[in-house]
């Protein structure tokens, strides 16, 4: 193409340019996002992630009209441009999406509405996320530059994840040590001295793995992983680039890739994860056998004198490796055979649950509140999710759509693994590493951004990923309790390391590779038994890196009228609008008034407030049973004579909450606490009218506990409270039964924080009870409760 067309091109396509500009930004700044706030599982279906979700849906949007206009404009009526659909894609693509819907529409019938819809806007910012990233990564710039940020994210977490080792970590317990109530209280936690809540606590407290951004050391694991295997990647093409210099085989260059290579073990390491170091192992040896494969095919004789050195190298890495934790940490190395039992624990209770919902799942979000009905009586934790990415699907989106998704995760990982693995020896790139060969499936596709935008693809990117990066942290640093010291220093360390390594990921990113495929099969190994898929900063890392993997795939291509470029600008427009006001406006308007009500500075003004949180999101349960805890405390507060009619209006308004959202066994217990202090207000009136009361209160309490050990049948705690209401009641033999049935179940677990005698029970003053409270709440050991209603 000559100049002068050139030119014309770029003078035709202005508005397709910006956009494109716009879309890479955009990605950039996201990207930084997911690992700034990487999130957990938990946090997503809490709506934490809500605003990173208008974002992702909002670039897809923007990348769609980019793909759109660039069509129109240049008239490629033959051709696909950006989201490329075939008519089967199309089919499958609709269906999954009313599936999810109905699956959404289900999950809502029994529990919290807006947590399966949190959810289902999760799948779908993550959906916009894959299918943007392969727009915009559909050349080497935007791959080049794609790459560098997930590898400055994992260097700047790395960093983080070795200060807090170092110093932070050891400031926190020593802060802790010094005042337990006073370090609790300002992290606003409620673990009375000597309740399994406080020992899991200090448990996490004295850890020694670092965390960084993420909420488990697991999870970070598994991004490093990832990171691990670029390394490897850029170490492998930096060098096959011996033969002809460039500036990817600059001393510089190389000694960043060290420097970056050992921050990330060493951090990757401490994180104790075993199924990360499985996982890394399996994926490289995967690679090599690909490797070995390939040359054979081509008729080419093995190194063997090379693989003896990397084997030998990996050998000695292994050895120091289990030195060190034999002399510093054995538990890693002798718990490992527990923590596999715990994971069967998990899938065992896991595959009972989809046995029962196989056809629609529980739904996103819900997975913690029907795994204690299915949990085993010897298993550790009730865990918020399978801890394997095949099993939480198939038991929140249901089985046929995690087939589906396991499917084509397993297509699009094969994909980005059919390209050669760069090695010595092989011909190398030119020494102008800012070209593309034109015999490399990296070449620039015509049916993506023009070759004028590609070019400035890198450079767009990575200014978005800078500014935004840099007003994402601000924004957590003011709005959220974020370690906003810790990061900063992350990224401080980490973007003179991306400068250095920038030539060798140029040159990474411009060869057929099957890096991309490696670390994404690294990470999904890690993610069968460890780490949540739905974390932005495990699903962001994960999905760019299959985007890059599946350029490798020619895009479907066919011929059709420019006009059917609108059809992903609609899809996309519609999924933004219908966002905004089916959650983002309600949950919005939700969270600012339940903000005002816990301000608020009278009963009477909170009620008020918190229906006006009601009617602005009627999906929204949480704003229901604030509700009906205000009316607890007023009737708590109310003169003996009104205390039987408001605390029955209490009383019907925690039904009326727990009749939309019935499945967790903590609402019925919660439920069951406070009506036991309605009836301990009513014992201590000591009238006529009290004393009936008393007891419709204590028969609506034990009630409720009976719904939650229903539902968590396994639990020591919960029979042991169900026990003393009956003893309160005048009910010895049931009381006793379930005392018994507590007891067997104390006897079968080996946790220690599961024993009889390491539980505690909230029982408000009765004047029969001889068991007495001890400082600001009701909770009292389970022993001497045990012993009181024996002596009965």
């Amino acid at each position: 193409m000559s100049a002068a067309d050139k030119s014309r091109k770029v003078t035709t396509l202005p508005a397709s340019t910006r956009l494109w500009q716009l879309s890479n930004g955009w990605l950039g700044m996201l990207m930084i996002w997911s690992f700034l706030a990487p999130a957990d599982s938990t946090s997503v279906f809490m709506g934490h992630t809500q605003a990173q979700n208008f974002a992702w849906l909002g670039l897809a949007f923007c990348v769609a009209l980019a793909a759109c206009a660039t069509t129109v404009a240049s008239k490629r009526t033959n051709q696909c441009t950006g989201f490329e659909f075939s008519p089967l894609q199309w089919l499958l693509t609709l269906g999954c999406l009313a599936w999810l819907t109905a699956v959404a529409v289900a999950a809502g019938q029994e529990n919290n509405p807006r947590v399966a819809w949190y959810g289902f806007w999760q799948c779908i910012a993550l959906a916009s996320c894959y299918f943007s990233a392969q727009a915009v990564l559909a050349n080497r710039h935007g791959r080049s530059a794609a790459i560098l940020i997930v590898l400055m994210g994992c260097a700047a977490t790395a960093v983080q994840g070795i200060y807090q080792v170092t110093i932070d970590f050891p400031a926190n317990r020593a802060e802790y040590q010094a005042d337990p109530d006073k370090y609790l209280a300002q992290g606003e936690l409620d673990a009375p001295a000597g309740s399994p809540l406080r020992k899991r606590f200090e448990d996490r407290l004295n850890s020694p793995e670092p965390l960084a951004t993420y909420a488990l050391a697991n999870s970070l694991a598994v991004t490093l992983s990832a990171g691990l295997v670029l390394c490897v990647g850029m170490a492998l093409t930096s060098l096959a680039a011996n033969a002809t210099g460039g500036a990817s085989n600059h001393p510089l260059c190389r000694a960043a890739i060290v420097a970056l290579a050992t921050t990330l073990l060493i951090t990757w390491f401490l994180t104790r994860s075993r199924t990360a170091y499985l996982a890394v192992l399996i994926a490289v040896g995967i690679w090599a056998l690909l490797a070995m494969a390939a040359r054979r095919q081509r008729q080419q004789s093995l190194p063997w004198k090379r693989i003896s050195l990397v084997v030998s190298g990996l050998g000695v890495i292994v050895v120091i490796g289990i030195a060190w934790l034999a002399a510093n940490d054995r538990l890693v190395l002798s718990e490992a055979a527990k923590s596999f039992a715990f994971r069967l624990e998990y899938w065992q209770a896991t595959v009972d649950m989809i046995a029962e919902h196989s056809l629609f799942g529980v739904g996103l979000g819900n997975f913690q509140a029907y795994y204690p009905r299915y949990m085993l009586a010897t298993a550790s934790e009730t865990v918020a999710d399978p801890h394997n990415w095949f099993l939480d699907l198939a038991a929140t989106l249901s089985l046929p759509l995690a087939v589906v998704i396991a499917i084509w995760l397993c297509r699009r990982v094969g994909v980005a693994l059919q390209a050669k693995i760069p090695e010595m020896g092989d011909t190398p790139l030119p020494r102008d590493e800012s070209r593309a060969t034109t015999e490399s499936p990296f070449a620039e596709d015509p049916t993506r951004p023009s070759p004028e935008v590609a070019a400035g693809t890198s450079s767009s990117m990575l200014v978005g990923a800078g500014v935004g990066g840099l007003l994402c942290w601000l924004g957590l640093e003011f709005l959220s309790v974020f370690d906003g010291s810790g990061a900063l220093l992350g990224w401080i360390v980490a973007v003179p390391l991306g400068y250095a390594i920038w030539p060798a990921v140029v040159r990474l990113a411009g060869e057929p590779n099957r890096v991309w495929g490696v670390a994404v099969l690294a990470m999904l190994l890690c993610l069968l038994a460890s780490g949540s898929w739905q974390a932005p900063g495990i699903a962001v890392p994960l999905l760019v890196l299959l985007s890059a993997g599946a350029s490798l795939k020619p895009a479907y291509r066919g011929k059709r009228r420019w006009q059917e470029a609108l059809a992903p600008v609609f899809l996309a427009g519609m999924g933004l609008l219908c966002f905004v006001f089916q959650s983002w406006m309600p949950t919005t308007r939700s969270w600012a008034l339940m903000e005002q009500a816990g301000l608020a500075r009278s009963l009477n003004e909170q009620q008020q407030i918190a229906r006006a949180a009601m009617d602005a999101d009627p999906l929204d349960t949480l704003p229901v049973q604030f509700m009906a805890q205000l009316l607890v405390a007023e009737a708590l507060q109310s003169p003996p004579e009104l205390l039987g009619r408001r605390g029955d209006s209490a009383v019907s308004a925690l039904e009326d909450w727990l009749a939309r959202d019935n499945v967790k066994s903590l609402n019925w217990q919660l439920a069951g606490d406070r009506t036991l202090e309605l009836a301990s207000r009513a014992d201590a009136s000591s009238s006529n009218s009290s004393e009936k009361g008393k007891r419709l209160f204590l028969s609506k309490s034990a009630e409720f506990y009976a719904a939650a050990v229903k539902r968590q049948p396994t639990s020591v705690q919960l029979h042991v409270q169900r026990a003393a209401v009956l003893a309160l009641l005048g009910e010895k033999s049931s009381a006793i039964e379930q005392l018994d049935q507590a007891q067997k179940l104390s006897d079968q677990t080996p946790h220690v924080d599961k024993k009889l005698e390491t539980q505690q029970i909230w029982l408000p003053p009765f004047e029969v009870a001889s068991v007495e409270s001890s400082g600001d709440s009701f909770f009292v050991p389970a022993e001497p409760v045990a012993e009181w209603i024996r002596s009965l």
